[in-house]
């Protein structure tokens, strides 16, 4: 009997220890599911204005200057949730310009795209400064039209690059106001571009030659490209943030023996927000919340 109660005892002891154990570790996990930071995919969709000037030496050797307007989808997210100091930026962009010769009698439509993907290591630096560099790569592409060039009123060209990105980021907070400041600025390091010899047709480039032939590589002296902009994101709401943002972008290259250039400055509003509903200012004021750069 007495063999028999120890055993009872022993049992007991032992399913009270496990499942003390158990809540416990419920407990643990729960607390740190409240605490762990919400870091999720952040979209950000922009309408842009921008002032543009074009000078293309395979249409005319004339600067023609309008205006263009564009949409630009860009995305930030951790590269693991177990290394959140890691960005990996996106931001795709396409655009539309009609663009005016100084006597303003003859006209250049222009679409452009390109699409950038950056892997960024970020840093908190004191007074909640955040800072970031890291490596990428940029495609862009660009077609002109130009009814006046007799020869040929079209112009395509095409390049990819790598590219460095750096970016300062700082979470204003002036009573109850609340937003998130950043600076980013992108460059081209080197990379490879398509574009048709001078004078030459789309016929000849494209059935009587290689397509390889077009192609050649760049580096500084041969190829530029430089972006820097500046954006603020404002909560509004329960749901989403406003974003404000402005930005100067220059791209040029000279590529079989033909300079083509394309800058202009630009202005953009749109909204940003997660997958998961961005909560605005009551989301901003708690401690639980970030976006994918740790401010």
């Amino acid at each position: 009997m007495t063999q028999r109660l120890r055993q009872i005892l022993l049992a007991l002891c032992l399913g009270l220890s496990l499942l003390g154990t158990s809540l416990s570790l419920s407990a643990q996990e729960a607390d740190t599911t409240a605490t762990a930071p919400h870091r999720l995919l952040y979209l950000a969709h922009d309408f842009r204005f921008g002032w543009n000037k074009l000078y293309n030496e395979y249409l005319s050797p004339l600067y023609y200057r309008g205006q263009s307007l564009g949409y630009r989808l860009s995305s930030e997210a951790p590269l693991t949730q177990s290394h959140p100091e890691w960005l990996v930026m996106q931001s795709t962009q396409v655009s539309y310009a009609q663009l005016l010769n100084p006597a303003r009698n003859s006209a250049t439509r222009h679409i452009a795209f390109d699409t950038k993907w950056s892997f960024v290591h970020q840093w908190r630096l004191p007074f909640g400064l955040v800072l970031g560099v890291g490596p990428g790569v940029l495609v862009e592409g660009a077609t002109s039209y130009n009814g006046r060039n007799q020869n040929n009123p079209v112009d395509q060209q095409l390049n990819g690059d790598l590219t460095a990105q750096a970016l300062a980021a700082y979470r204003l907070r002036i009573g109850w106001f609340v937003a998130d400041l950043r600076l980013q600025m992108t460059s081209a390091l080197a990379g490879l571009g398509f574009a048709p010899y001078y004078n030459e047709s789309y016929l000849q480039a494209y059935y009587y030659d290689k397509i390889i032939n077009h192609f050649a590589p760049h580096t500084f002296g041969r190829r530029h490209y430089y972006q820097i902009g500046l954006s603020l994101d404002i909560p509004i709401w329960r749901i989403m943030t406003l974003r404000m943002s402005y930005d100067y972008t220059d791209s040029a290259r000279r590529i079989h023996s033909i300079y083509r250039g394309f800058s202009g400055h630009y202005l953009g509003v749109g909204l940003a927000t997660y997958f998961r509903p961005f909560r605005g200012y009551q989301e901003v004021q708690s401690t639980n919340h970030t976006t994918a750069i740790s401010l």
